[in-house]
């Protein structure tokens, strides 16, 4: 075949494929969304089936122009439209033609055709390599999944008596579940607090990772990671009790500040499994004295009024999140319609309480309120109503955000109130308006001596004295007691090791005191202090 008739058979061959070619790879790519979505590899909602309809129907579309185009364009029509495109004067369309004949006039005719598409590129050339990275593309990700779900299949616990496969697939195979066992899901406390949070946790397969994820007024702020040490009983599947503590003065929080708080992890399975959480616990940080007094009819009897309507509407939000975050981590498929419709009910709801925040914003305007109270229950409406269309959008991730901010500034509202009310001097209680944050002042400050930060930190002190001019005659008392909070294994893993090291440094000291040699003591000494205080900065 002479080069002219390879140039035309190719460029024939791609325009007149080239639509089915983007038919298979849209058709494999949609195919592979909804294997995708089956499978639990990202969650199905919205986006997902967007994305696996919009290319099935342009993959149809594609087939319909295939099979028409494709009975149209013969060999001969390509090569008069490219003829007409690059203005050959009809040379390809005759060297087609003359594809067969031997004799010499059509030889020079096709070597005439040659020369003038020597260098051309054919056209639609990006077109049909795109279509083609896009059909590959999208059968390695329908093998990997195909092969997944293969492997789900043979290794799925056969169903007993009376259960369906899935149920005891999932029972079998990967069920988890945090479940808080104290404290109550709302609380108050101070700002030097520490809260004692104790969880049940259960895994038939393990957790590779568990964290407390830990917001203010919707806004995260940290994410704390168990330490190996302390992962290690929950690797394992099994139901084992988890406790640690939340220590509020580190979050910087302010007073009447909402401190939310939740448990995560990932669970130890090679399949790609969404974590799971825990419930979401609320914590109002309170003023360090709590004997604020509202006059009942006396020097602001429409704050009184308003502060009921806010406790109303922070009790109604507070819901509204929880039940928002309870949705967005459901282990049901989010496209089912009993969740679609408890989504829809809580969307509802949101827009039912922004209404209704709207009033109160009002009701501040007529009184007269502080600009401040007016501004505050402006902006939560905003956010209540953007809650409200994420929540039907479902993307309820972003709408807890929005949630949690809506809260802060009610709870801010709240807070103005009573510094309006404690003037009032009367003996009407602060809590005579019902508050959904329970406050039974039951957790008290640990003092930060008793806390490992703060025996370390006065070990430090005392070492830092001691190595100061040469080592003290205590020495042999600070070295033991470095020792003893060394041996109780409560520091995380850096200050751990710097404080081990600090024992044998003071140890070192002692010995060296102990036989008189204070000038050998001062080296060991001044690096057991080095090492205190680097345990403190780790």
């Amino acid at each position: 075949m002479n080069p002219t008739d390879q140039f035309l058979q190719r460029a024939h061959t791609r325009a007149r494929h080239g639509s089915l070619i983007w038919f298979l790879g849209l058709a494999a790519t949609a195919c592979a969304v909804a294997l995708g979505t089956h499978l639990g590899w990202w969650p199905a909602g919205i986006i997902s089936k967007v994305a696996m309809v919009v290319p099935a129907v342009a993959a149809i579309v594609l087939l319909a122009i295939w099979m028409v185009h494709s009975r149209r364009l013969t060999h001969a029509a390509h090569a008069h439209r490219l003829d007409t495109e690059w203005a050959l004067a009809a040379r390809l369309e005759a060297s087609a033609e003359l594809a067969t004949n031997p004799s010499a006039l059509a030889a020079a005719q096709r070597a005439d055709a040659a020369q003038h598409v020597a260098g051309r590129r054919i056209p639609s050339s990006g077109l049909w390599a795109s279509g083609f990275a896009l059909l590959i593309l999208a059968g390695f990700a329908l093998l990997a999944e195909i092969s997944t779900f293969s492997y789900r299949r043979l290794t799925a616990v056969p169903p007993t008596a009376g259960e369906s496969t899935t149920q005891t697939t999932v029972q079998a195979d990967i069920s988890a579940s945090i479940v808080w066992k104290s404290p109550e899901a709302e609380i108050k406390a101070t700002t030097i607090e520490s809260i004692p949070l104790a969880a049940m946790v259960s895994s038939r397969t393990g957790f590779r990772s568990l964290s407390l994820e830990i917001s203010i007024n919707g806004e995260p702020q940290a994410s704390r990671q168990l330490e190996p040490a302390a992962l290690a009983p929950f690797t394992g599947a099994g139901d084992f009790p988890l406790a640690l503590d939340l220590y509020l003065d580190e979050l910087q929080a302010q007073e009447y500040d909402i401190v939310s708080y939740n448990l995560k992890g990932e669970r130890a399975t090679i399949q790609l499994t969404p974590p799971i959480v825990s419930p979401l616990q609320f914590i109002q940080i309170r003023p360090p004295r709590e004997d604020v007094v509202r006059m009942q009819g006396g020097k602001c009897a429409d704050c009184q009024s308003l502060a009921k309507l806010i406790g109303a509407l922070k009790a109604a939000q507070l819901h509204l999140l929880k039940q928002n975050f309870l949705l967005a981590h459901a282990s049901i498929d989010h496209a089912l319609p009993v969740w679609r419709e408890e989504n829809s009910l809580i969307a509802a709801d949101q827009r039912l309480l922004a209404k209704k925040t709207a009033e109160a914003r009002q009701f501040a305007i007529d009184k007269a309120l502080p600009t401040l109270a007016v501004d505050h229950f402006g902006q939560s409406v905003t956010l209540m109503e953007s809650a409200a269309t994420q929540i039907g959008d479902a993307a309820n991730l972003s709408a807890s955000k929005s949630q949690g901010q809506a809260l802060g500034l009610i709870t801010a509202i709240e807070k103005l109130l009573r510094k309006i009310l404690s003037e009032g001097g009367s003996s009407q209680s602060a809590t005579a308006n019902k508050d959904p944050f329970k406050d039974p002042q039951k957790f008290k400050p640990t003092p930060r001596a008793e806390t490992p930060a703060g025996k370390l930190e006065e070990l430090s002190r005392d070492q830092d004295a001691a190595a100061a001019k040469e080592p003290g005659s205590n020495q042999a008392e600070i070295a033991e007691k470095i020792a003893n909070l060394a041996a109780t294994q409560s520091l995380d893993a850096v200050a751990q090791s710097k404080t081990e090291q600090a024992a044998k440094d003071a140890a070192e000291a002692a010995h060296q005191l102990a036989q008189g040699d204070s000038e050998a003591a001062r080296a060991p000494a001044i690096a057991a202090a080095q090492a205190l205080r680097e345990a403190i900065a780790a």
